[in-house]
């Protein structure tokens, strides 16, 4: 991996355990804020404040579960072909959620069950183009060095990295506090952690940068 100021600053999945070492303290406040602001938009839909908090705070839970066990996978190279199994299992539960949440608005619900299903196999080739475009870069930067074509490939990596990582911990998020409070909170959740993963990436660029000057 090069370790430019630039690359590690624009790298989006940086572990904070790897500058710092107060993995589980910027894990466990990420999560915490997430859950104090879920907490406010509960109270704001009339839910109490408190199982809106342990709601979010579950959600969490399932969804770093979800993130570590894909990690695993990434890290052992010979069991990276059986990840599509996981994918597919992991991608299967929000996807059935938003389809039954989006059925009870759309009227041609045959159209609309093709969207979903799609969206399975979509997700999976998203997640393997991330992978594959990584392995493209870290290739193309160890023979040529930081050239247009490797940022082009780490665009291509990063992107569909984000693409993937968002939407899961999304929807995942959304069926897990959703089943609790028994109601939809899929605009409201995906706000939050837009918000939120840019408030924390802008943090590890800076910090990266600060730490490589």
């Amino acid at each position: 991996m090069l370790t430019s100021p630039l690359v590690l600053a624009c790298e989006p999945i940086i572990p904070l355990m790897q500058l710092y070492s107060w993995p589980l303290s910027s894990l466990v406040g990420v999560i915490f804020i997430k859950a104090i602001w879920f907490a406010k938009i509960g109270e704001e839909k009339g839910f109490s404040p408190f199982i809106s908090f342990v709601a979010m705070f579950l959600a969490n839970i399932v969804t770093t579960v979800i993130g570590l066990v894909l990690v695993a996978f990434f890290a052992a190279p010979m069991l990276l072909l059986y990840s599509v199994i996981i994918v597919v299992c992991i991608s299967i539960p929000p996807v059935i959620r938003l389809f039954l949440l989006s059925n009870r608005k759309i009227k041609k619900r045959k159209i609309n069950l093709v969207f979903w299903i799609l969206l399975v196999p979509l997700l999976t080739l998203i997640f393997f183009g991330s992978i594959i475009f990584l392995f493209l870069a870290e290739s193309i930067g160890s023979r040529e060095g930081v050239s247009f074509t490797y940022w082009i490939t780490k665009f291509a990596y990063i992107y569909c990295g984000l693409a993937f990582s968002f939407f899961l911990t999304a929807v995942w998020e959304e069926l897990v506090a959703g089943s609790i409070l028994k109601s939809s909170f899929l605009p409201e959740i995906s706000r939050m952690n837009l918000y939120i993963m840019l408030g924390v990436w802008i943090v590890f660029a800076a910090l990266s940068l600060g730490l490589y000057r």
